[in-house]
């Protein structure tokens, strides 16, 4: 619906479910089960994985989090991990150059590093946050927008954090609705004292990262067979053009042929463009 209401609208919107199985590598030194249980060998009883996200002063006209801001976010958790030692942390940066450019961390990403509790993921661009997400006990995130990798996470049942740095409390109603203070915090002080008592004491915030009872609003189907569901659409829209049909038929009919497989809750369409007429294009 949101992408619906945006200048960013498409006639057709299919829900696929997510496209990408987890694919775990732990064949190597760095993987991430084998980094979760040097952290653990270390000591360390609660686990948690940090996003970042780009960052600068903000000086022309494309914006990103402010660097301060980031800088900030990633003080709190270093300084967590080396004053609490049953406290792990790995840290997935979106690129190097995040880390690169905040020469006020750099002091505490050693001692934090030191500890044996704390992993940062060398040459992470491109490497999926899922998977270190899935041997952490929290994932939190840091953005202009709501985190895809956040989403991707608690997919997996992992708890989730969003920590709303630009504040999107307009923008984001309904996730702000039942998870404000929960799974999206916009002051980092409450959202730090929140993960602090949950360490403490988890059954004092029992829905703190929880997002198990909306799971079916970000992806409906969680069978890992997004990426099938995509290939057979795309395939049905090649035949109907090998068929001579045109454009907007070729559409119409994969659309039918999807709604028909998964449900007419499963595609959505933008005001004016044409709707699924299952009787005229399967007469019975």
């Amino acid at each position: 619906i949101r992408l619906l209401e945006s200048s960013d609208t498409q006639n057709n919107i299919i829900i696929s479910g997510h496209p990408y199985d987890m694919s775990l590598t732990n064949d190597s030194e760095y993987s991430p089960v084998k980094v979760k249980q040097k952290i653990i060998n270390s000591g360390a009883k609660l686990t948690v994985l940090l996003l970042d996200n780009m960052h600068s002063y903000n000086k022309g006209q494309f914006q990103v989090i402010y660097t301060p801001s980031m800088e900030k976010f990633y003080k709190c958790f270093l300084e967590w991990v080396i004053e609490e030692d049953d406290l792990g942390l790995i840290i997935k940066s979106k690129k190097p150059v995040v880390q690169d450019t905040l020469p006020g961390i750099k002091t505490l990403i050693k001692q934090a590093v030191k500890t044996g509790r704390c992993y940062t993921v060398p040459d992470p661009f491109q490497k999926k946050p899922v998977d270190f997400a899935v041997v952490s006990d929290f994932v939190v995130s840091i953005g202009l927008f709501l985190s895809g990798a956040l989403i991707e996470s608690v997919l997996k049942g992992v708890r989730g954090v969003f920590y709303d740095n630009p504040n999107l409390r307009s923008i984001e109603r309904d996730l702000y609705a039942w998870g404000d203070k929960k799974v999206i915090f916009s002051n980092l002080d409450e959202m730090m004292d929140a993960f602090k008592s949950f360490k403490e004491n988890p059954d004092s915030l029992p829905d703190l990262g929880d997002w198990s009872a909306h799971l079916d609003e970000l992806d409906p189907f969680r069978d890992m067979r997004g990426g099938e569901r995509i290939g057979t659409y795309v395939r049905w829209l090649k035949e109907a053009f090998d068929q001579g049909l045109e454009r907007e038929d070729v559409i119409e009919q994969a659309n039918a042929l999807y709604v028909e497989a998964w449900g007419e809750d499963k595609i959505f369409f933008s005001e004016g463009s044409k709707k699924v007429n299952q009787d005229r294009l399967f007469p019975s």
